[in-house]
């Protein structure tokens, strides 16, 4: 559909740039802006969940358990520690880390 629509000309300039830079059209660039800019909105109005994060007992955080870092928290779940109680339940986790 067709709009005429008035942008200021430096708005106008920065979205040519933008076009030209990603191979795009004006038309592209202005549709996927203006559509950008409506999700940002609808996703602003939506109402806030008030869901609690599930937490267990004790609400703490094992000695030793460093929840800052990934490659921590992966190593503790593939020790040995952790691998008693995979075969006591008789789970198999492939290892993927060598």
């Amino acid at each position: 559909m067709k709009v005429t629509v008035d942008v200021g000309p430096y708005l106008l300039e920065e979205a040519k740039d933008v076009a030209a830079e990603s191979g795009r059209t004006l038309d592209e660039v202005i549709s996927d802006a203006l559509c950008e800019s409506l999700n940002r909105r609808r996703v602003s109005q939506q109402k806030p969940r008030n869901e609690k994060m599930p937490t267990w007992s004790g609400g703490r955080v094992l000695p030793g358990v460093n929840l800052d870092s990934n490659a921590e928290l992966l190593d503790l779940m593939e020790s040995e520690r952790d691998s008693e109680r995979r075969e006591r339940d008789g789970v198999r986790v492939p290892r993927t880390r060598g």
